[in-house]
């Protein structure tokens, strides 16, 4: 699956959280610090949440995936990750992500599906309109 083409205001987001990570990892250890470079081509990574990688009980990440240069965009799991901080993670493939917002828990997601609104703000329990008092294709209200 191919995903949309993120907006010139996205872009922006993205490149301003390409800078907060450039300042968050100034002051990391250098042995564990990626250079200039892949910061620059670091994947964009929204609606993430972490998983355990197949077969481990080690924690890598499900994302909706920008300007991969493998993948492309498109829905993916990285490697497994062996730093993440505010806004980025590193994983095992030695490759950079920026992080935008987590994929909210079920809990919540459901919360948003089930919060007793339904159509146009009609709560779920509210008695179905009176056909009647809609009016017909051929009447115009006064």
């Amino acid at each position: 699956m191919r995903l949309r083409d993120l907006t010139p205001a996205e872009r922006r987001a993205v490149e301003e959280r390409r800078a907060e990570v450039r300042a968050a990892l100034a002051g990391v250890d250098p042995a564990w610090r990626p250079d200039a470079a892949a910061i620059d081509e670091a994947p964009f990574l929204d609606d993430w949440s972490v998983r355990n990688y197949p077969g481990t009980d080690r924690p890598c990440i499900e994302a909706l995936c920008w300007n991969h240069p493998v993948h492309g965009s498109t829905i993916l799991k990285t490697s497994i990750v062996l730093q993440q901080g505010p806004g980025y993670a590193v994983c095992e493939s030695a490759r950079v992500y920026l992080l935008g917002t987590p994929s909210p828990t079920p809990e919540e997601r459901h919360a948003r599906i089930l919060d007793g609104r339904r159509g146009k703000g009609r709560p779920a329990d509210a008695p179905a309109p009176d056909p009647e008092a809609v009016p017909g294709p051929g009447v115009r209200p006064r």
